[in-house]
């Protein structure tokens, strides 16, 4: 998972940003950002929840879902904490992984759900997304090598349907270097990627000048991470002629 963009009119800045802004829906599928909520910005957390159901072979069937909830009044940059829970949205779904070999892994999946705005208008919005992703991983030498490519389709309903249709799709590399350190008594590494994005020409309603972004960037996480493989970093991300800033990234890449 990477940290969503702060799109706005072809700008994104690290701690404000001006309207308009992305509906809050598709956080679902952007990620973590900043998004619109009754024409303010909030700060939105999404995070995938993924439940293995049973594995056949070289299939593994999952229950997928994402949930996402807005934080209002938060600002990193001020040091400023969350004042209140704006939305929540949970989208259930499920996907499958399809291993070809060692090193090649295909995963489809889809999710449909619904959320709600909490604060002043509140109201119901519907989602839904799906996609298909695939991931090679080899060495270059003693490098831990990735590739990825994506493509995503989602659409979201409030008081209608949204006039476009989001379409992406990202390709991208990550590759983790033979470098350990040891801060504390676990072993981390550092690993690089950078991953390109294209999106099709109506994917987002008020910005018509985006059609794709190029992140560069870094994460850190542990050499072993047990069951829960959590990785953190920046990135610096650019768009067309307007789009520039620095993000934080949380997950893996790729």
């Amino acid at each position: 998972m990477i940290v969503a963009l702060c799109f706005v009119n072809g700008h994104t800045h690290a701690d404000h940003i001006s309207k308009p802004l992305l509906h809050w829906t598709q956080s679902n599928w952007l990620g973590t950002g900043f998004y619109s909520v009754d024409q303010s910005e909030v700060f939105h957390i999404s995070t995938p929840i993924v439940f293995p159901v049973f594995v056949h072979k070289k299939i593994a069937y999952q229950f997928s879902s994402r949930v996402s909830f807005g934080l209002a009044g938060f600002r990193l940059l001020d040091f400023a904490p969350p004042t209140e829970l704006t939305t929540l949205s949970f989208l259930p779904g499920f996907q499958i992984k399809y291993r070809l070999s060692n090193r090649w892994q295909l995963k489809s999946y889809a999710h449909a759900g619904l959320g709600g705005a909490l604060a002043q208008h509140k109201e119901l919005s519907y989602a839904v997304n799906t996609g298909f992703k695939s991931r090679y991983q080899f060495n270059i030498g003693k490098w831990y090598t990735k590739l990825g490519h994506e493509i995503q389709l989602a659409k979201y309903h409030e008081t209608r349907w949204s006039p476009n249709t989001f379409v992406s799709f990202n390709h991208g590399i990550d590759v983790i270097p033979p470098f350990r350190f040891t801060p504390l008594t676990s072993v981390f590494d550092i690993g690089f990627f950078a991953i390109h994005t294209l999106f099709n020409p109506k994917a987002f309603h008020h910005i018509d000048d985006l059609s794709w972004t190029l992140k560069l960037g870094f994460h850190i996480g542990k050499v072993k991470p047990g069951s829960l493989n959590l990785r953190g970093g920046l990135y610096y991300v650019a768009g067309d002629e307007r789009l520039r800033g620095i993000r934080f990234n949380f997950g893996v890449p790729l």
